[in-house]
């Protein structure tokens, strides 16, 4: 790479960094394009000399950040050597994604549900979507795993269990970083609610798979 176009690199960079950062801070549909140049030192002018627009710096982020951290996930669960290892792997994975990227992670997630009603691209639901279809393909792993091993119900979907699966644990890792008003519930100190501080502290990750693998009964 000469001279040149490592300088135009580095700059596509700083601005999808600067990108990111407002993304997290207040959202992708609250950020407007100027914001980005400030916060990168630039002009609005120059921000359109490598990107056409907002639609492009988001899908450029979701290729280099988030995707990438999903393909690491599939690594983590491979490296695990039994099922409650994998498990843990994946919230491990979930409590690291969720407590890094806040609500844009979920914001990312929701743009996809919501994409009627938005002015989000094709293109860039298309990535998204590939995201979370991979995420559930990695935990389709870990059922699969889990049924060969006999440590899982077979005459249950695995679809299903994997679809429980990512909504515990989603759930349980937005709650323990302090994201339940994004999910619709209140956060409160009263005694015996699920979502009093007190009691998170006391939910830890093997809890979480103690329920995937024996559920709530008796």
């Amino acid at each position: 790479m000469n001279s040149e176009a490592a300088k135009r690199e580095k700059k596509r960079a700083e601005i999808m960094e600067a990108a990111f950062r407002l993304f997290l801070q207040k959202g992708y549909a609250n950020t407007k394009i100027i914001e980005i140049a400030n916060s990168a030192k630039i002009g609005k002018g120059t921000v359109y000399e490598y990107f056409k627009s907002k639609d492009q710096i988001l899908l450029d982020i979701i290729l280099k950040y988030v995707k990438n951290e999903f393909i690491q996930l599939s690594g983590r669960i491979n490296q695990a050597r039994s099922l409650q290892e994998k498990l843990r792997a994946y919230i491990d994975f979930e409590m690291e994604f969720v407590g890094k990227y806040g609500m844009y992670a979920l914001e990312i997630k929701k743009t996809v549900l919501a994409s009627t009603d938005t002015k989000i691209s094709g293109e860039i639901c298309k990535a998204i979507y590939d995201i979370i279809e991979a995420e559930h393909r990695n935990i389709l792993q870990i059922v699969e795993y889990g049924l060969k091993k006999g440590q899982l119900r077979s005459f249950i979907s695995s679809t299903v269990t994997a679809r429980f699966i990512v909504g515990v644990v989603g759930t349980y890792a937005a709650i323990r970083c302090g994201l339940p008003n994004e999910l619709g519930f209140s956060g409160t100190e009263e005694e015996g609610s699920f979502f009093s501080d007190r009691l998170l502290e006391q939910c830890t990750p093997d809890d979480i798979i103690d329920l995937i693998l024996h559920g709530v009964g008796v």
